[in-house]
């Protein structure tokens, strides 16, 4: 996996859910699913709530299910979006 044209959100996504799952040496891609990741629905919480923590947004409802995004690509671009809107 090249990794080289990643951003800091996915840098620091990805190092959320690799604290979350006690593994920092899992191989995440971006289109993996959290389903993927083996990360059950308290664990999403967990992530939520660090990435909401770490970047000093709030995440909708809607966005508080583990079905809510289809893969890690996805949630990069909610997570964009969100500090978009605060600029």
């Amino acid at each position: 996996m090249c990794t080289s044209n990643r951003t800091i959100i996915q840098y620091k996504t990805i190092d959320i859910i690799k604290n979350s799952l006690d593994d920092d040496f899992m191989d995440i891609d971006d289109y993996c699913s959290f389903q993927d990741l083996g990360i059950n629905s308290f664990t999403y919480i967990r992530v939520i709530a660090s990435i909401e923590k770490e970047f000093n947004i709030k995440f909708e409802d809607e966005y508080l299910y583990s079905t809510a995004f289809n893969n890690l690509a996805e949630l990069f671009d909610v997570i964009q979006n969100k500090l978009g809107e605060r600029n």
